[in-house]
């Protein structure tokens, strides 16, 4: 709930402008195919979310730093790196774009 709302909330345009709207979108595909896969592979789920948790709440921390409009640009793009590794994490067959891996991630959050 708290992921679908960060995409499509109040906001949504203002944060992401319109060249992100197809990007968005499949990232809302992507929560969709997650949830219809989870059936029987909740630990799978589990295991593949620790990896992307810590980099989400790392983020998060650094972004509450600042005020909303005045953050780094290195904050911002590790939030859409975060989205496309949540795409090549659990939702594959929508296609992430290349360049999303943890280590990426983490070298912009440093």
């Amino acid at each position: 709930h708290e992921h679908l709302l960060r995409l499509v909330g109040p906001g949504v345009l203002t944060r992401s402008g319109t060249h992100r709207l197809p990007d968005v979108h499949r990232y809302v595909r992507g929560i969709e195919h997650r949830l219809e896969h989870l059936a029987g592979q909740v630990d799978r789920d589990r295991r593949r979310m620790a990896e992307v948790r810590p980099l989400e709440e790392r983020r998060q921390r650094r972004i509450a730093q600042f005020r909303q409009g005045d953050e780094p640009a290195e904050l911002v793009e590790a939030g859409w790196l975060l989205e496309e590794l949540r795409i090549a994490t659990f939702a594959q067959p929508l296609g992430a774009r290349p360049g999303a891996s943890a280590a990426r991630i983490a070298r912009l959050l440093a």
